[in-house]
């Protein structure tokens, strides 16, 4: 996926680094000090939902192999003069599916969002 920010193109990649720079972000400890990262399980319902906040997460990590990234202020500015930002999460999401590092968890994810929002949806009377 590439975005252009200012005339300059980034790519964006969804891989091992990026999970990664996740994991360093948001993980847990266990009673023995050791990390365990939970980064993609923690911040994919979020986009899943539609937060700006991790949409913009989303896109400035997904520079991380980039040699010069965009900055988060420039992130930022690019999702809100965005004429189209639904399909901007479709798009994310859709390249968080084709991925090696993140098909497994966005699919499981997926599938666990629409299993409880169909538990919550009111039953039709007959």
């Amino acid at each position: 996926m590439i975005i252009n920010i200012n005339s300059r193109e980034y790519q964006l990649i969804f891989g091992v680094g990026f999970v990664r720079t996740l994991d360093e972000k948001y993980f847990i400890k266990n009673q023995a000090g050791m990390k365990f990262g939970t980064g993609l399980s923690q911040r994919i319902p979020s986009l899943l939902t539609h937060d700006p906040v991790t949409l913009a997460e989303f896109l400035y990590e997904g520079t991380c192999t980039e040699d010069k990234k965009p900055t988060q202020k420039e992130i930022d500015a690019y999702i809100d003069n965005c004429e189209d930002m639904e399909a901007l999460f479709d798009e994310v999401c859709s390249e968080l599916k084709k991925a090696n590092a993140t098909r497994k968890m966005m699919k499981d994810l997926t599938q666990e969002l629409e299993e409880e929002t169909a538990k919550r949806k009111p039953k039709a009377r007959k």
